[in-house]
Formats: C-alpha cells, sequence, structure tokens
C-alpha cells in the first residue's frame, strides 16, 4: 500500500508511528529480559512465567514509547525536518526487513493475545511484541549470519 508522501500529516504519522512502534518493541524485550532476571534473583525458576513476564514487558513498553516519543520530538527541529521526514517515510515503505519484522511482532502479539487469554491483553500484547522481535532477530541471524540486516532484502 502506497501513502500520499506528499502530505506533511501523513509523513510525519508514518515516521511517528514507526518510531512509537520501534520504542514498543525495544522497551518489550528489554522489560522481558529485565523480568527474567528479576524472577530468578527473588524466586527461582518457579516464579518465571507469563504472570512475571507480561507486566514487565508491558512496564518496558510504557517507558520505551515515552523515551522514543520525546527523540521523535527532537527529530522535529531544524529547518530541514520535512525533507528528513518525507525521506525516513519513504525509505520505511520500502524497506522488506523492516516490514517484515512489523508485520511478525504484530502477529506475534496478536497470537499471545488468543494465547494468555487470563492475562491483561495490554500486558500479553506487548509480550508478543518481545516474542515476535526476538524471533525476527533470529530468524535473520539464521537466514543470513554474516549480514542479518539485509537478509530479508530481494537479491
Amino acid at each position: 500500500m502506497q501513502l500520499d508522501l506528499d502530505s506533511k500529516p501523513v509523513t510525519y504519522g508514518l515516521v511517528y508511528l514507526h518510531v512509537l512502534h520501534k520504542g514498543v518493541q525495544l522497551g518489550s524485550v528489554l522489560g522481558v529480559v529485565g523480568g527474567t532476571f528479576f524472577s530468578l534473583w527473588k524466586g527461582g525458576l518457579s516464579s518465571l512465567g507469563v504472570a512475571r513476564l507480561a507486566p514487565a514487558a508491558a512496564k518496558g513498553a510504557l517507558i520505551g514509547g515515552v523515551l522514543t516519543s520525546g527523540l521523535y520530538l527532537t527529530k522535529l527541529s531544524g529547518d530541514d525536518a520535512d525533507v528528513r521526514m518525507a525521506d525516513r517515510a519513504y525509505r520505511l515503505q520500502h524497506n522488506n526487513g523492516q516490514n517484515i519484522m512489523c508485520y511478525t511482532s504484530l502477529a506475534a502479539s496478536a497470537a499471545a493475545i488468543v494465547l494468555f487469554r487470563r492475562t491483561p491483553v495490554i500486558s500479553a500484547f506487548c509480550l508478543g511484541q518481545a516474542i515476535g522481535t526476538v524471533g525476527f532477530l533470529a530468524a535473520s541471524v539464521a537466514k543470513d549470519s554474516k549480514n542479518p540486516v539485509r537478509a530479508w532484502d530481494p537479491k
């Protein structure tokens, strides 16, 4: 789907959603890692589970989303902000690896919401973001260990 990148609100909105999504992904992964260490420190392997990791993922996602939103606002300064945002929005639309990563993490979030029905929806969504992000990165490394960033580009 091609968006009208000549429209300033569309361009800024696309880049903001991308930045926010990346903050949620990173925060979710860091929240799960931190929650894992905390659970192991407090109660050992028996305390490790969805009930502890999902809220940790949600807290991490909140922190990541807030921080990256602040970083996005700093990018709006400068005379050439419109040109930079249009360029970034164009590159986002045509980057296969980026698009696959977004779809993978959203699909994992949808699956986590269904699988972890007893967990609050936001927590399950954030746990799915972490699972999808790590899964995508592992698949990228497995596909092309020399250059996992470019693993999904068409040859």
